[in-house]
């Protein structure tokens, strides 16, 4: 299941790049996915975010 998570959490910063986070594109995006939005997702996201701009100061 993370590992979805993590090619889900790809998918969604690969849109936002891609259509410079029009929200016409991230929101269907989230809303068929809407089964993998969840505590563990989130938990996920804070986890990379964190890891990933630790390395940016």
């Amino acid at each position: 299941m993370k590992e979805e998570l993590v090619h889900f959490l790809l998918e969604i910063v690969l849109k936002m790049s891609q259509s410079d986070s029009n929200t016409k594109v991230i929101y269907p995006l989230l809303q068929d996915n809407l089964d993998k939005v969840s505590l563990n997702f989130a938990e996920l996201l804070r986890h990379w975010t964190k890891n990933y701009f630790a390395g940016e100061s």
